[in-house]
C-alpha cells in the first residue's frame, strides 16, 4: 500500500513522524510531503518512510521582520496555491493508493485541487481541531473561508475522539459514515531522547505549563489557581511556564506579578528543542493543561508518554482520554478554585500521586500505542480504497 501523507506547514510534525513510522512498520510505503522545518533543528530521523520538502521552498528562505513580516504570509499563501498545483501533477505521476492530509491550511485555495486529487486517489483528512481557528485575525479568517466545502471531496475523515466526531456531526460538515475514530498515540519517542539535564527545584515539586500562552490555553486561569494554593504549599512549589513567547505572554507575566506569585513562577521562554522536552516533563511533579477548548492536546499525549499525572479541564476530548481520579484530575473549566483544589490534593498526597503515575504508564502502553493508531489508519485506507461501507 502506497500512502502520501501531507502536512504542508509542519503543524504537527511529532504526530506526523510517529504515525508515518508506525505505518511503515506495518508494511505501508509512506511519503511525508511537508516543508522545511525552521522553528528549531529537527533531529528525529524518518526511520520507516520517505520525506519530500515540497512546500514553501521560496517563502521559507525569505527573512522579514516588523511590518513586512505580515506581507510574507500573503506571499506564502500565493506560493501554497502554486505548490498545490505542482502537487497534483506529482501525484498523477506517482499514483499513490491514498492521499492523507493532516492539515489543509488554506481551505479556500486547497478546495480548488481536492476534486482533481480525488480522481487520482481516495482522500483522507485528519481533523485535529474542530474548534475555532487559532492565531491572528488574518489567520483565523483564511482558515474559515472555504472550510465546509472541503468535506465534499474527502472520502474519509479521521478524528481522535468521540468528542470530535460529535462536533463534526453537530456542525453538519459531513455524514457519520465518513468519520473514523482513530486514537492519537502518545509521544513515546521522547523516552529515548537525551538532552541537557534540567535541575528541578530543590524541594522537587513543580507544576509544568508547556506551550505558548495563547488565550485559548488558559494560562491566566492556571496562574490564578496557583495563587490560591495555601502558603505552606506555595512556598515549596514552583510553576514552570515553558514555550515560545507570544504577544499574550507579557500580560500573563504582569498577571503573575499582580497576584504576588512571580517569585514562584519560572519563565522558560523561547523555542524548546526536542531534546529539552522530555527533561522538562520529567522534572515536573504535575502537568497542567488548562485549555479552554481542545480536541486532543499534544501536551497531554506527551505527559502520558512520560508517565506524568495531568490536571486538565473537563472539556473537549479530555474525558475520552483520561479518567478523573485515575490518571489525573479533570476539573471545572474557568474555575481557578477547582484547579487549585486538584493541585493541593495531589501535591500533599505523594502515595496517591504514585498510584496515578502507575495508571498513566499502563494507559500509555496499551490504549494509545502508535501500532494501534497505524492499524486503525490502515483500516481506513482499505475502506476508501474499496469504496464500500463499513
Amino acid at each position: 500500500m502506497n500512502s502520501v501523507m501531507v502536512d504542508a506547514s509542519c503543524f504537527t510534525l511529532p504526530y506526523d513522524y510517529s504515525l508515518c513510522d508506525a505505518l511503515g512498520e506495518q508494511g505501508c510505503r509512506v511519503i511525508l510531503e511537508r516543508s522545511e522545518f525552521r522553528a528549531f533543528e529537527w533531529l528525529r530521523p524518518a526511520s520507516s518512510f520517505r520525506i519530500s520538502n515540497h512546500f514553501y521552498r521560496f517563502s521559507n528562505r525569505v527573512q522579514l521582520s516588523g511590518k513586512l513580516k505580515a506581507s510574507l504570509k500573503a506571499v506564502k499563501a500565493a506560493e501554497h496555491l502554486f505548490n498545490m498545483r505542482e502537487f497534483v501533477g506529482r501525484m498523477r505521476k506517482l499514483g499513490p493508493d491514498v492521499i492523507h492530509f493532516q492539515w489543509l491550511p488554506v481551505p479556500i485555495l486547497d478546495r480548488l485541487y481536492l476534486e482533481q486529487l480525488s480522481r487520482i486517489a481516495p482522500l483522507v483528512f485528519t481533523v485535529h481541531n474542530t474548534n475555532q481557528p487559532r492565531g491572528t485575525r488574518f489567520q483565523s479568517l483564511y482558515q474559515k473561508l472555504g472550510w465546509t466545502s472541503l468535506f465534499r471531496h474527502i472520502q474519509a475523515i479521521v478524528v481522535h475522539s468521540p468528542y470530535s466526531k460529535r462536533r463534526i456531526l453537530e456542525n453538519n460538515w459531513t455524514t457519520t459514515d465518513k468519520i473514523h475514530v482513530v486514537p492519537h498515540g502518545v509521544f513515546d519517542y521522547y523516552r529515548s531522547l537525551g538532552g541537557p539535564t534540567i535541575t528541578p527545584a530543590a524541594h522537587g515539586r513543580s507544576i509544568l505549563f508547556f506551550g505558548t500562552a495563547e488565550p485559548y490555553k488558559g494560562l491566566d486561569v492556571l496562574l490564578r489557581a496557583f495563587a490560591l494554593l495555601p502558603p505552606e504549599i506555595l512556598k515549596n512549589t514552583q510553576l514552570v511556564v515553558a514555550g515560545r513567547a507570544v504577544p499574550a505572554t507579557a500580560s500573563m507575566q504582569a498577571l503573575s506579578q499582580s497576584l504576588g506569585i512571580d517569585h514562584r513562577v519560572v519563565w522558560k521562554l523561547g523555542s524548546v528543542s526536542e531534546t529539552e522536552v522530555p527533561q522538562l516533563f520529567r522534572s515536573a511533579t504535575l502537568v497542567a493543561v488548562p485549555y479552554r477548548y481542545i480536541d486532543v492536546s499534544g501536551v497531554l499525549m506527551t505527559a502520558l508518554a512520560l508517565g506524568k499525572v495531568v490536571v486538565a479541564n473537563r472539556i473537549g476530548g479530555n474525558p475520552d482520554l483520561i479518567q478523573d481520579g485515575v490518571h489525573g484530575r479533570l476539573v471545572d473549566p474557568e474555575s481557578p478554585e477547582s484547579m487549585a483544589n486538584a493541585f493541593q490534593e495531589l501535591l500533599t498526597n505523594p502515595e496517591r500521586l504514585r498510584t496515578m503515575e502507575r495508571a498513566v504508564e499502563g494507559l500509555a502502553s496499551t490504549d494509545f500505542s502508535w501500532t494501534t493508531s497505524a492499524q486503525k489508519t490502515i483500516e481506513v485506507y482499505k475502506h476508501v480504497m474499496n469504496g464500500s461501507p463499513r
